[in-house]
């Protein structure tokens, strides 16, 4: 499926397929951010921090 939505982005031209880095490297490793997310809780992130190395992609 990510295949395909990878495809559809290139077709629109926008280099918008890019995005899906993270998720077939999550795939890959088979991992789930949410899971992730909590182990980060556990180890005394906070809310903002968890938030940051997300939208930093500090969490590939």
């Amino acid at each position: 499926m990510v295949n395909l939505a990878a495809v559809g982005l290139e077709k629109r031209g926008f280099g918008e397929e890019k995005y899906l880095t993270a998720l077939y490297q999550r795939i890959e490793r088979k991992e789930n951010p949410a899971v992730k997310a909590l182990h980060l809780l556990e180890s005394g992130k906070t809310l903002s921090e968890i938030s940051e190395i997300f939208a930093d992609g500090k969490d590939i």
